[in-house]
């Protein structure tokens, strides 16, 4: 299943954050010589033609007809452990207050939430970025209204393969697959306590098997 020839002026991209979105917009932007139209919760500096920017509960992605979407995905765990690592790395503001609630790192964050799941909601609420703003915040509605055959769903953790396969398009290299997160262990414990605090990413995911999004193999591989 691919694009072909579609024009860029009905290819929309659903950058869902950590997800290789960076490395994927700039292989569309050089593809088609100019930016590719994205939803994207929008913190970087990198030139994008955007559509919107999302930061309420309120905003999924708009299902437009006749439009072929391509998303990225990665498994939740792994995603919102990126997140709360580009948070804490360029976000100043939001490590201050992490560290103010003794949260040093990701092990440190899990526990939080088991003990405290409303006040970390709260925050994150009021702070945003990238821990915020996962996969059911995109694609909630934007699931329940958008043909199967109108959608292009790439892995993260086989990025590569999936860009040449579905997108007939060539990394350069430079580009590693990303799966289970390899700076940081992580107990099983804590595993358990963020699948159940993402358990609506983890809805979406089989959300996508059930309609034929992902393929069996792909659910494996995110869930």
């Amino acid at each position: 299943k691919e694009f072909g020839e579609t024009h860029f002026d009905n290819i929309y991209y659903i950058h869902i954050p950590k997800t290789g979105g960076t490395t994927l917009s700039k292989v569309l932007r050089d593809k088609y010589k100019t930016a590719i139209q994205q939803y994207h919760n929008h913190e970087d500096s990198y030139p994008v033609r955007l559509l919107a920017h999302y930061r309420t509960d309120n905003d999924n992605v708009l299902y437009i007809p006749n439009k072929k979407y391509i998303i990225t995905i990665r498994n939740p765990i792994s995603r919102f452990i990126s997140a709360f690592h580009h948070m804490m790395k360029i976000k100043s503001k939001i490590k201050k207050k992490l560290n103010s609630m003794n949260i040093f790192n990701i092990n440190e964050l899990c526990l939080f939430i088991e003990k405290s799941p409303e006040q970390f909601n709260n925050y994150i609420e009021e702070c945003g970025g990238h821990m915020k703003y996962g996969i059911y915040k995109y694609l909630t509605d934007f699931l329940n209204k958008c043909p199967t055959k109108d959608i292009i769903v790439i892995i993260t953790e086989q990025f590569n393969s999936d860009c040449f396969n579905k997108l007939k398009l060539t990394m350069d290299g430079n580009h590693k697959n990303r799966g289970n997160y390899e700076h940081e262990e992580i107990s099983e414990n804590n595993k358990m306590i963020l699948k159940n605090y993402l358990q609506n990413d983890y809805d979406i995911i089989d959300t996508m098997l059930s309609k034929n999004i992902i393929s069996n193999e792909e659910y494996n591989i995110l869930v």
